[in-house]
């Protein structure tokens, strides 16, 4: 990894590529730069649950964006509410 780069961007997500690229757009449409190395050649977990064609990215963020980012990316679980609403069987 460039020095530079290690020292001014950390990393905000690891995960499924698709769900990475999403992510990206999501924090991009804020008005935050985003660098996510190695599209879709991240690496890929054999025996993951997404079988042998499971791929993984990593978001990169500038340090200064770090706390808004994460903020961004901050996903609350559905509660009780909110998972009847949407029909889950397993909600009581």
């Amino acid at each position: 990894m460039v020095e530079g780069f290690s020292k001014d961007w950390v990393s905000v997500f690891f995960g499924d590529s698709p769900v990475a690229e999403l992510l990206a757009q999501v924090l991009e449409s804020e008005g935050i730069l985003v660098h996510v190395p190695d599209r879709n050649l991240r690496g890929t977990d054999m025996f993951g649950i997404g079988g042998p064609a499971q791929v993984y990215a990593e978001i990169f963020v500038p340090r200064r964006d770090e706390a808004r980012a994460r903020e961004l990316l901050k996903v609350e679980p559905l509660g009780p509410e909110e998972s009847e609403e949407f029909g889950d069987p397993d909600a009581s």
